[in-house]
């Protein structure tokens, strides 16, 4: 793997992981901004300590692990986004009929659609995950949200049995 794909990456993870925790904004900014920011070093560090040997660039290798704390990052970055996905996602959808996983069919659109539903799914849970954790004017908006993506699960469950019926009978 490049280093510009961590670089990237570690960026993403720490947008995302701020983004997700939404409140106290404080917080929210210093982990949206951390990944960026180490990014930034470990990239400057990176290009800086290849064409010199001064102090400042040993010093720098020095802070980013040459290279390898950077990559534990992402490696940890990368765990830590999939268990808090399957924290927040599994849980939701254990009681809706509509969050159930339809029956796949074998064709390139069906499993096309078959993706977009789990697309679906997933934004439902956050929804219903952000409601739980907001207060006032913001929980209200976060159910307005769920109710609408709880909505858009139930559609599209009726349009996937009317579909299943339609080739099933042809």
């Amino acid at each position: 793997m490049r280093a510009g794909h961590l670089w990237t990456g570690l960026a993403g993870l720490g947008g995302g992981f701020g983004l997700l925790l939404c409140r106290p904004r404080i917080t929210m900014t210093l982990v949206a901004v951390s990944g960026l920011l180490w990014s930034a070093i470990d990239h400057t560090a990176t290009n800086y300590g290849s064409t010199h040997r001064d102090p400042l660039a040993i010093g720098l290798r020095f802070i980013i692990g040459d290279g390898w704390f950077t990559a534990y990052l992402f490696f940890l970055g990368v765990v830590a986004a999939i268990l808090v996905d399957l924290y927040v996602a599994v849980p939701s959808r254990r009681r809706l009929d509509e969050t159930r996983l339809p029956r796949p069919t074998l064709s390139f659109a069906g499993l096309r659609a078959l993706w977009a539903f789990e697309r679906l799914r997933r934004q439902f849970a956050y929804a219903v995950a952000r409601y739980q954790r907001e207060t006032g004017i913001a929980r209200a908006r976060s159910a307005v949200l769920a109710a609408h993506l709880d909505a858009a699960l139930v559609n599209w469950q009726h349009w996937w049995r009317e579909t299943s019926k339609a080739s099933e009978a042809t």
